[in-house]
This record gives C-alpha cells, structure tokens and sequence, in this order.
C-alpha cells in the first residue's frame, strides 16, 4: 500500500501496476484498488486521485524502508513518461507525468541524479507556473528523503527561482547568495549574480557592480547570449545612475541592444531603447533628446508590432516627458500623455494608471491650462488611490486639488 504514496497523483491504471510490485495474499489489484479509494485520506481529481498531504507524507516514509521497491516503481513511472501516449493523460495516465516536474521526480527516485537535476534545471527555466511550483515541492521532498544530495546549485536554483516569482524575495534572497558562493560557472550561478546585482543595486552599489561584471562573464563562460544581453542592461543602468559614468553606461546600453538583435529578441532591445533614452535624457543637449526621442518612437514601434501594449505604454509616458522639454511641442507631449494613460486603462493597470494621471495634471497646473481635464485626472486618480488605499497618493491629490481652487 505504501508504493501507492510514490507518485503525485494516481489513476487505476497506475495504481494497479504499483500495487503489482508488493500485492496482499488473497486480495486482487481491482478489489484492493476499489476498497482503497473509499479511504478518508484519498482525494478525487476528475479522473485522478490522490492522498492528502499528511497521508502521503507518512506513507512515503513507511515506502523508503524498502529501497528496491522504491526504485522499482519509480522505473515504472519512469517508463511511463517515455512511452505513454498523450491521449491517455488523466484517464489512464496522471497529467503531471507529461511535465519536467514527473520527469526529473521519477529520474530521481530511478537513481538518475544527474538526469534528475538537468531536468530540475530544464524546469527552473519555463516561465513560472503549475510546473515550476510542482517541480520545487517534489525535489524539496526528495531532498528531505535523502533521495537528492542537499544544496545542490541546481534545487537551490529551482527553490529560489519559484521563490522570487512568487513575491517572496526576501526568502529567494539567501538562496541566490548561496549559489553565488558556490561560484560554479553555470546558468544558476549567471542568474542568482543579475538578480543579486540588482537587489544591492540601492544598498551596495559597489558590489552590485561587481556582482553584474561577473554574471555577464559567467553568461559568456555557459554561453547564455541572453542573460548576457540582460546583464549588460542591468550594468548600463546602474552605473548610469553616476552622471560622471553616463559614456560608460550608453556603451553597455548600446551593446546590450545589439546583442539583444542579434538574438532576434526585439522585445529586449525595445526595452533597453527605453532605458538609454532615459539615461540620454538626462543630458541637457538638445541633441541628445532628440536621440532619446527616436530611441522610444522605435521602441513603441516594435512594441506595438509585438503586442504589448504596457510597455509601449511606458514608453510613451517617457516621450511625453522628452517632448516636453522643447516648450513649442506642448500639445504634442500632452497628447501622448493622454494615449498612454488610456493604454494603462484598458490594460486594467490602476497603479499606472493614477501615478501618469498626476503627472499629466502637475504639468497642465504648472501651465496653467485645461483645468477641466486636471480635475478629471484628479477624480480619476483619487477614486483609483482611495480603493487602493494610498494614504501618500491621496495626499498628493489632495494638495493638487488645493492648489486649482486658489
């Protein structure tokens, strides 16, 4: 009974084969199977099953003392993810065994431990998701079991990864630190130095440029043109927050963009448009924003033919803002301005939407024009900051509000 806690979930199909390897005297798998799916600690799942946590946890426990078995079924399952046919998901087959997270979990319990944590790995990389979080539960479970050595870079990074996606970055963090002391040239160790990078960015801009230097040349070293690319980004960008540095930071900025084309990635290269167009911007040469303007009309463009409307809508706030500098263009900034708080609106980004309807009301203020519009960019604001709860925004509103009645 214990072999039947080994996979995440179950069908009788599956059940059946497991309860082969150790069957009770006198009791068939079918009679068996039907006695024990009546038991308060199996869930149904549409056509699957499965034990409650507490239930599997112990069971599991009680299966490790037979080591061979283990293995066993494990190498049933395992056979399973290479053989059974898509069509049999969920009815015959559990839907988790199509997944990187069944894959590596019964690679590990065959004793493949190299191949379990390349798929790990594999998993860590997909966008975050049911896989990603399954893939973190089951190898933190066989970490537990002894099935998986502990602190391996590979779990640590898929630990830390889910972690950071989730929102807990404060837990993510020491995770991340220590693949970064482990200072193995890999993809884990490539990413943990960005993110660490970036995180001491405020704090230690120091070492969150020493830390970015080396995860450009550990990207170079497992050669990921990507996470270079977004390295170089991550430089560029801190060190052109030193206005001493602005030269070095648009080499890093430019370069990123080049790498960024080169992969054929425009997405990433429209972003970094961005973002050399703000360090540009704080040049006070005419010259210079008209480079910045070009830079995020091409980063609208593309963004716009690739379907994002957010970060178009982003860009076009800072054009607004760069338009804005030339005082003959007023109502051409202005008119951005209103395209890129109806963007946030129809992208439903309320937070967006209230910080671009302040800034475009502090502006009309300050040229003491369209009043109507400021108090309907107020009220918007207002609304949106009240249901948020934003005591300093509604602050800010109210102070504005103040100042248009005088």
């Amino acid at each position: 009974m214990a072999l039947l806690s080994i996979p995440e979930s179950l069908t009788d199909d599956v059940a059946l084969r497991l309860y082969a390897l150790a069957p009770l005297e006198k009791i068939d798998g079918g009679q068996f199977i039907q006695i024990f799916r009546q038991l308060s600690f199996i869930q149904p799942r549409n056509s699957e099953w499965s034990l409650t946590p507490l239930a599997r946890e112990a069971l599991l426990s009680i299966a490790q003392k037979s080591p061979p078995l283990v293995r066993r079924a494990h190498e049933i399952m395992l056979d399973l993810v290479k053989t059974a046919p898509p069509e049999a998901a969920g009815d015959v087959i559990p839907n988790y065994i199509y997944t990187l997270a069944g894959k590596a979990y019964h690679q590990a319990g065959a004793g493949k431990t190299d191949d379990a944590l390349s798929t790990y790995e594999q998993a860590a990389k997909l966008p975050y998701g049911g896989v990603q979080w399954l893939a973190t539960r089951l190898a933190s479970e066989q970490e537990r079991f002894g099935i998986l050595p502990p602190d391996q870079v590979e779990i640590l990074f898929l630990q830390a990864i889910t972690l950071f996606r989730e929102g807990h970055r404060d837990l993510a963090k020491p995770l991340f630190e220590r693949i970064i002391t482990k200072g193995q040239p890999a993809y884990a160790t490539a990413v943990a130095l960005n993110i660490i990078g970036n995180y001491e960015t405020n704090k230690n801009p120091d070492r969150a440029e020493n830390l970015l230097r080396q995860g450009i040349e550990v990207s170079r070293l497992v050669g990921d043109d990507q996470g270079i690319a977004v390295g170089q980004h991550n430089l560029g960008t801190l060190i052109g927050k030193d206005r001493k540095r602005i030269e070095e930071a648009e080499q890093w900025l430019k370069k990123s963009i080049e790498m960024g084309e080169s992969l054929g990635n425009i997405h990433h290269a429209s972003m970094v448009r961005h973002s050399l167009a703000n360090l540009l911007n704080k040049s006070r040469h005419r010259t210079r924003a008209k480079e910045a303007e070009q830079l995020l009309r091409q980063a609208i463009e593309d963004l716009n033919e690739r379907n994002d409307p957010a970060g178009a809508g982003k860009a076009m706030h800072t054009l607004a803002m760069t338009i804005l500098r030339d005082s003959k263009r007023q109502e051409e900034a202005y008119r951005i301005f209103r395209q890129s708080i109806a963007i946030s609106e129809q992208t439903k980004d309320e937070r967006t939407t209230m910080g671009r309807s302040i800034t475009f009301a502090k502006f009309l203020i300050k040229a003491g024009i369209n009043l109507p519009e400021v108090r309907d960019l107020l009220s918007r604001a207002h609304r949106i900051a009240r249901s948020r709860g934003d005591k300093r925004q509604l602050e800010t509103i109210a102070d504005l509000q103040k100042s248009i009645a005088n």
